[in-house]
């Protein structure tokens, strides 16, 4: 018990960013880096005209970056950084570039350095081990101070600040639906999201109509980037013909026949991409998680619905102010009147028709909507939809991103793709293409067994083949992470706790001390993985709030895992 209390009162590293680069005139920017192992500053006793602290960056993998490149910090802040062996850089070609830029002490030594501590690392998902720290009170002039410590995960309360489940929250009879009886088109109620979503004001598109064409994907067969997902009609029919009709026969959305699950933050998924694509959505995403519940038995359903938003800031004060605004519902008893009303601030900020501007159809913010079923026919499916690139105004099916065809499994094109994007892939920066050499790759749905993980022969390196699964659908619900298809359990109506999969709260059992879930190497079974993803999230939570937006190029996570 005493390694557990301890563990509490430690530190998390989180660096990892997606890499891009671009051409500047003579300036090669790099937008994102790979993974970063060692961050240190250097204060000069002397500063230069070009700054006052060297800033050394060494990755844990071998990267793509050229030789020279920039980093903008912030507005006034264009710092080169070199492997080259000149001026502050001492070997040549090392994998550690250093540059020099101006910085206030305040801007380096957070509360958290003050303090020191024995840190967890994660590399991506992975808990990778502990790494001690000393507390740093003030700057020594010509001593490297290492800047790694980045978030501490005892600081934020998950229930509260990460993936709420509350049943006094996700069963607020004021806010969402909370038996078979009665109907609801409150704030957090699957009917009100969905009515916000089509934007009927901007679009002319009923709400019902807008849900009963998002339902009929599953009602005839569907082409996806040439991949044919089959209809499943046998299910789909009797869960319309169940759900009560308003008095012009439309779905009423307010007997949506969904149980709230959890209210998710995932400013974890921040950046300037999102699933590789370029957007605003800096701020990561807001989750809403729905089970299916049938409306003759009142039973709860193995069926999922997830509605995932994209949370746009202009800048870093604005992401950090929006972390802070999760970290300050520890204010509030969790499922008080005062804690639903502020979370309920929040979350309107985003799901409201309009939230999405003129940058997205309907001017909703939805990034996509992803569903896991086992109910409409066998076997279980993941599926996902969004607005379509001509944007009809309605979800249509699409793409299952970062997850190829399942027919793919086990070919010699996908050993290909995993050892030519390798290094991407192991810096967490990898984006699965629909297209690749001529041939159609990303699937357009995922069936499921528990015993799922992508592997080819001629695979270089497992950890790669590792990485490249667990970031896909089907492996991040299987084999990868020990996970039974659900991280999120649906449960019926009433104040009854939702349960979360392993991987999530790390060990198998809800009672359980053990802080991690372990999971054995489904190719080397000699090898095995630490989870904690809620922790993993802590820690990132933590460190966007507490970390001085210029250093924030080089403390953040990985923008591109869907799960």
């Amino acid at each position: 018990m005493l390694r557990k209390k301890c563990f509490k009162l430690t530190i998390a590293l989180i660096v990892l960013m997606g890499t891009s680069i671009v051409s500047s005139g003579q300036k090669v920017l790099v937008e994102k880096l790979p993974q970063v192992e060692d961050f240190t500053a250097t204060f000069l006793d002397k500063p230069t005209k070009s700054g006052n602290v060297v800033l050394s960056l060494k990755f844990s993998e071998k990267t793509q970056l050229p030789e020279n490149f920039s980093i903008q910090l912030d507005k006034r802040r264009l710092v080169e950084f070199s492997d080259a062996g000149e001026k502050n850089d001492l070997n040549k070609g090392d994998g550690v570039f250093t540059g020099l830029a101006f910085f206030k002490e305040s801007e380096i030594l957070t509360p958290q350095m003050k303090k020191g501590g024995t840190f967890p690392i994660f590399n991506g998902r992975q808990f990778v081990g502990y790494k001690e720290f000393p507390p740093v009170n003030a700057v020594t002039p010509n001593v490297p101070i290492n800047v790694n410590s980045a978030g501490n995960p005892a600081n934020i309360d998950s229930e509260r600040s990460l993936l709420v489940r509350h049943p006094k929250v996700v069963q607020d009879p004021s806010r969402t639906r909370t038996s078979c009886d009665e109907g609801s088109m409150g704030k957090w109620s699957f009917g009100y999201l969905m009515t916000e979503m089509a934007n009927e004001a901007g679009t002319g598109i009923n709400p019902a109509d807008f849900t009963m064409a998002w339902l009929k994907n599953w009602m005839e067969d569907q082409t996806v980037n040439t991949w044919t997902v089959g209809e499943r009609r046998y299910g789909m029919e009797p869960l319309i013909e169940k759900w009560k009709k308003d008095g012009e026969g439309r779905l009423d959305l307010s007997m949506a026949p969904f149980r709230l699950l959890a209210i998710v933050n995932r400013a974890d998924l921040r950046g300037g991409f999102v699933y590789g694509q370029e957007s605003s959505d800096n701020a990561g995403e807001l989750r809403f998680v729905f089970g299916l519940v049938d409306q003759e038995t009142c039973e709860a359903q193995s069926f999922t619905v997830i509605l995932e938003y994209g949370v746009s800031k202009k800048s870093c004060p604005e992401t950090q102010e929006w972390g802070v605004s999760w970290k300050k519902l520890d204010n509030y008893d969790l499922g008080s009147p005062e804690y639903n009303e502020a979370l309920e601030h929040l979350t309107e900020q985003v799901v409201v028709a309009g939230a999405g501007g003129d940058r997205k159809p309907n001017g909703s913010a939805i990034n996509q909507v992803r569903t896991n079923d086992f109910v409409l026919d066998r076997p279980w499916e993941l599926r996902e939809f969004q607005f379509a690139r001509d944007n009809d105004g309605f979800l249509h099916e699409a793409t299952i991103k970062q997850t190829p065809d399942r027919s793919l499994n086990g070919t010699k094109l996908l050993a290909t793709f995993i050892n030519q994007f390798q290094s991407d892939i192991l810096a967490g920066t990898h984006v699965v293409p629909e297209n690749y050499l001529g041939q159609s790759f990303l699937g357009g749905a995922i069936e499921y067994d528990s015993s799922d993980f992508w592997n080819a022969r001629g695979i270089v390196n497992n950890n790669a083949r590792h990485q490249f699964s667990v970031s896909t659908c089907n492996s991040c619900h299987g084999r990868e992470s020990y996970t039974k298809f659900l991280h999120v359990t649906p449960v019926n109506y009433g104040p009854i706790d939702v349960p979360l999969s392993g991987f999530l709260r790390g060990n198998t059992d809800d009672t359980s001390d053990v802080e991690f879930l372990s999971v054995q190497d489904p190719v080397v079974g000699s090898v095995s993985r630490d989870f904690n993803d809620l922790l993993r999230r802590a820690a990132d939570l933590d460190a966007l709030i507490n970390t001085p937006c210029g250093r924030q190029f080089a403390v953040t996570s990985a923008t591109t895992m869907t799960h």
